[in-house]
């Protein structure tokens, strides 16, 4: 009788700040433990870097940013970590921007990362972590974890990136000079998303940001990103 082959184990890394949200990941990280080869646990984005030049990882588990990182940072790192490391699962606590990456995202669906609800139970994110250890990153994206909206308005990477600082009341981080944003561009860029999302005024864009996050009855328009 031939013996089973059990799947192989994940190398997880975490990069969350100190405090509730990280002691309770952690807590069920050691609960599933039976499925993790490794575990490393960082607090900012320099550490998280560090950690993955050194040995890769399955499954990356994050907030939008670590300790004393900006908004920025977390976009330009996994924007470029992801579409060069095509077999990593991103799992992402993505308050207040979860309806953005999941609408607007120019990276496809098993491109980008996961986006989880905030209020996640702890017993779902053990399942996921058991699911994705039975398949490839592939194939657990492609089964709809949390499925993403259809859309078909075009907004491009840089719009992405002003409406989430817009959001996030982050607008001033842009136009650093490592932020990639002049004011000019940036006051560009932020006119044509409103131009395409069917708004007029800051008051108009934060309440569609914001309504669809907070009113499940409300959405988006149907969006559709471009690479530009």
């Amino acid at each position: 009788m031939s013996a089973i082959a059990l799947p192989p184990r994940l190398r997880v890394v975490v990069m969350m700040r100190p405090g509730l949200m990280r002691e309770g990941t952690l807590r069920v990280l050691e609960l599933a433990g039976q499925a993790i080869a490794s575990l490393t646990v960082v607090d900012d984005l320099l550490t998280l870097r560090q950690a993955l030049s050194q040995g890769g990882a399955d499954i990356i588990l994050t907030g939008l940013t670590g300790h004393r990182d900006r908004l920025r940072d977390f976009f330009l790192f996994y924007s470029h970590y992801l579409r060069f490391n095509i077999d990593t699962t991103w799992l992402l606590y993505s308050e207040p921007l979860t309806p953005l990456l999941t609408t607007l995202s120019p990276l496809a669906p098993h491109e980008g990362p996961l986006c989880l609800p905030h209020d996640l139970q702890p017993h779902l994110l053990h399942d996921l972590l058991l699911k994705r250890q039975a398949m490839s990153h592939l194939a657990f994206m492609n089964s709809d974890p949390f499925p993403r909206m259809t859309a078909n308005i075009v907004l491009s990477w840089p719009e992405l990136q002003v409406l989430s600082h817009f959001v996030c009341g982050a607008l001033e981080h842009l136009t650093t000079p490592t932020g990639g944003f002049t004011t000019k561009t940036l006051s560009a860029h932020k006119r044509s998303a409103m131009r395409k999302l069917g708004v007029c005024c800051d008051q108009q864009l934060h309440a569609l940001l914001h309504g669809s996050r907070l009113c499940p009855a409300r959405r988006l328009p149907d969006v559709v990103v471009s690479q530009g």
